[in-house]
């Protein structure tokens, strides 16, 4: 099955297993409809979406993005993976997540509650910092927060929340 959600919209969705999944604009979340039935419990996103993932500890909850994947038993976090992006973000807000496979000998880092993961998509360089995770999912309510955010960057987040196009013409405001 495969959910797009359009720019300027967003979707929350229950999985066949009880995961709940908020999308954002522009997302695309593919996942089989038997997923509670196999052997791990998969889907694939390019977007962002916040998770509410279903405790099962005999079938691992596991998103793919393609560079990465982030595996989990049960917890709530967020995915920021927008191909036209320069980075890939991971943020915990309850449980414990694993975030590996995008190198073929690296070790999964784990992340513990309001840890991000952040890889640089160019060089593959990654990335843990503290952060406060209690507001990561606050975009589900159209509400935003930034901290130390260049402007382009706000400037891509709002053209997806809205759908609306934003032309900054000064490089120096971009950063």
């Amino acid at each position: 099955c495969q959910i797009e959600v359009p720019q300027g919209a967003s979707s929350k969705l229950l999985l066949p297993d009880s995961t709940i999944v908020f999308l954002n604009g522009g997302t695309v979340l593919k996942y089989d409809v038997s997923l509670q039935q196999r052997t791990d419990r998969k889907v694939f996103l390019s977007g962002e979406a916040y998770f509410e993932v279903s405790k099962n500890k005999e079938l691992p909850f596991v998103v793919s993005t393609g560079k990465l994947s982030v595996k989990v038993l049960g917890t709530k976090f967020n995915l920021k993976s927008y191909e036209e992006d320069s980075e890939l973000k991971v943020t915990l807000k309850e449980g414990a997540v694993k975030v590996g496979d995008f190198l073929i000998d690296a070790a999964p880092v784990e992340l513990k509650p309001n840890q991000r993961f952040t890889l640089r998509k160019a060089d593959l360089s990654m990335q843990v910092d503290s952060v406060d995770a209690s507001h990561i999912d606050n975009w589900r309510n159209g509400a935003m927060t930034f901290d130390k955010v260049p402007l382009e960057e706000i400037a891509k987040e709002l053209k997806r929340l809205y759908n609306i196009p934003i032309r900054i013409e000064s490089d120096k405001l971009k950063q």
